[in-house]
């Protein structure tokens, strides 16, 4: 690892540091630690070495006015190596400083104040002359001790693709004089290079050291591996995708492949990939309008020169549609653009056919309803496959309106009458007005009511544009009796009317068994008094019953044309079409209650007049 050259001379000074500098040990006992390590003078520069028994930990210092200085912050310098980390602040705060840390799995840190009075720095780097392969390269590095020996890397940087940077030499050099060496060129690959120059020496337990960036310099290499031939790229305009594979590209590369995508913005991709994969697909952003793709393979330690593919997506060679994923259109409509003539196959569910494309132009496309897989391609200029892949489900099928109660043809005695129901997605409108739906589709509409036909028209349009459409009919009959109870009586009539029939029956049922009690006693006629007694006792029961059902009806019937039942819609339509399937629970309770009270008094009459004639007789 490396020190900035800031760094250098007080890290440098560790040979001296031994003399003038205290060693601590940092118990590291808590998850987190502070101690003060030094009182600072001012205008000085502090400098602390950290050494880990188990692994690097990041250090925080604090100054006397509090700050907190960490890696990264302004006025900071730092450098680390296996075990052991140095930190740099320039022009410290005067006063006392402390050190904050988590332990990480130490179990002990030490640090080392270093005084600055000794130093190693590189004075220059720079290239004397390239002779084919060869560069050869003058520099010098100055130290303050005199007699030092330091290592030396001279790297070529590629100025386009960091991963093809190499070193073309290393070895070691004496301080304090010029040092002249012979780089080979040989395992570069072509292209634009930044020479840097890295020196270290170490000095007891830490490393210390400087770089320097030279000048930048041109190579061809002659021995470049050729580019690839066989590569495909199939570029998905639609799901902004791009695909390379190179399965049929023989015999080439021994250990990579390389594929590097970019755009208008900068690099997209940047990825080696091993010998045993063959393809790899590549999500471009949805605004980029221009990529360049290029693919390359390492043999013999060399990358191979790129197969480029640059690519204009806005006015170059098209194949996209803009049909959304669901759609209500019968057709789709496919854009292509393409350089002279080409063939473009296309399949819709199975089904392939071939068209000659020329230039730019629209193809349509019929779908079915449901979903519809369309699959196409051509080849276009420099070997690129345009593919379309969709998936587009085509909804032709009309929003339901579904009505808890049939109101069409009815007559009501009201000013208004509600509407409830659902729609099936999509938006409702009453008689051109919009009307809110509920989050599951659900609505409540109030239709006011004039006298004599009433027409409402409710149109349901969904997301697609299908649109369906309900008219019901509604009459608004002239008042009975006098308003609203004038509505209530003639509505209700004939079950009021059954009621108190029921009723009176009943009453004379019950006056009747007792006379005939009477003279049951007297004469003895009991088996004949217990078997009308028994249906006269059904009767009551069921006329007891069918009053029940027409209470409840009639409830029910008043509730369901009541503010209050508009609001338990508004809130739960679920709940509202509860109340209209109790409403005609009770109605059909009833009617069929009706039918069998009036069975059972013909039963009734019928054993009273055999009765009576067995009276007679006796």
């Amino acid at each position: 690892m490396r020190i900035r050259k800031g760094l250098l001379r007080p890290v440098l000074a560790l040979l001296l540091c031994t003399l003038f500098s205290a060693a601590f040990t940092i118990k590291a006992n808590a998850e987190t630690e502070s101690t003060r390590i030094v009182t600072m003078p001012g205008g000085q520069d502090l400098t602390v070495m950290f050494s880990f028994d188990r692994e690097n930990v990041d250090i925080t210092f604090i100054s006397p006015s509090g700050s907190r200085i960490s890696r990264g912050d302004e006025g900071l310098e730092f450098a680390e190596g296996e075990l052991w980390s140095t930190y740099r602040i320039s022009e410290a705060e005067e006063g006392p400083w402390q050190v904050e840390y988590d332990k990480g799995a130490n179990s002990e840190i030490q640090y080392s104040i270093l005084e600055e009075s000794y130093g190693l720095w590189i004075q220059y780097v720079r290239q004397d002359r390239v002779d084919g392969e060869n560069l050869t390269v003058s520099f010098q590095t100055d130290c303050e001790s005199g007699d030092v020996r330091y290592n030396y890397e001279l790297w070529a940087v590629n100025s386009e693709d960091s991963s093809m940077s190499d070193i073309i030499s290393s070895g070691s050099a004496r301080a304090n004089q010029e040092e002249t060496v012979t780089a080979s060129l040989s395992s570069l690959n072509s292209g634009r290079y930044i020479l840097r120059l890295e020196v270290s020496s170490r000095e007891g337990d830490a490393e210390i050291f400087d770089s320097v960036t030279g000048e930048e310099f041109d190579f061809i290499n002659k021995e470049l591996p050729p580019a690839m031939q066989g590569g495909r790229l199939y570029l998905d305009m639609g799901n902004h995708t791009c695909t390379l594979n190179w399965q049929d590209a023989k015999d080439y590369g021994d250990k990579s492949y390389k594929v590097i995508v970019s755009g208008g913005s900068g690099e997209i991709y940047h990825g080696e990939l091993d010998s045993s994969v063959t393809d790899t697909t590549i999500v471009y952003p949805t605004d980029e309008t221009v990529l360049r793709i290029s693919l390359s393979c390492k043999k013999k330690s060399l990358w191979s020169e790129p197969l480029v593919w640059e690519l204009d997506l806005q006015n170059g060679e098209i194949l996209r549609t803009w049909t959304a994923e669901v759609t209500g259109e019968g057709q789709m409509a496919v854009e292509y653009a393409v350089s002279g003539e080409s063939v473009l196959s296309l399949s819709v569910n199975g089904e392939t056919g071939q068209f000659l494309l020329k230039d730019s132009g629209l193809l349509g496309v019929s779908l079915q309803q449901g979903q519809n897989q369309i699959y196409g391609e051509f080849e276009g200029e420099g070997g690129v496959i345009y593919v379309l892949d969709e998936l587009i489900y085509y909804d032709a099928l009309p929003p339901e309106i579904v009505l808890y109660d049939n109101l069409d043809g009815k007559t009501f005695y009201e000013d208004y009458v509600d509407i409830i129901g659902t729609v099936g997605g999509g938006s409702l409108s009453v008689n051109g007005e919009e009307f809110a739906l509920g989050e599951q589709g659900e609505f409540c509409y109030r239709l006011s009511l004039s006298p004599g036909e009433n027409v409402a028209e409710l149109k349901a349009t969904d997301s697609n544009g299908n649109v369906s459409v309900q008219v019901l009919t509604l009459y608004r009959g002239d008042s009975f009796a006098g308003g609203r109870a004038g509505q209530v009586l003639r509505e209700f009539l004939p079950l009021i009317g059954a009621l108190f029939t029921s009723l009176l029956v009943i009453l004379l049922a019950l006056l009747f068994m007792r006379k005939r009690e009477k003279k049951a006693s007297v004469k003895g006629a009991a088996a004949g008094k217990k078997t009308l007694a028994k249906w006269v006792c059904a009767a009551a029961v069921l006329g007891i019953l069918e009053a029940g059902c027409v209470w409840g009806y009639v409830r029910y019937s008043l509730f369901v044309r009541s503010v209050k039942y508009l609001e338990t819609a508004e809130n739960s339509i679920s709940k509202a079409a509860g109340y209209l399937w109790v409403k005609k629970a009770f109605g059909a309770g009833a009617i069929g209650g009706l039918v069998l009270f009036v069975l059972s008094l013909v039963i009734v009459i019928v054993l009273a007049k055999r009765k009576k004639g067995a009276d007679r007789e006796q």
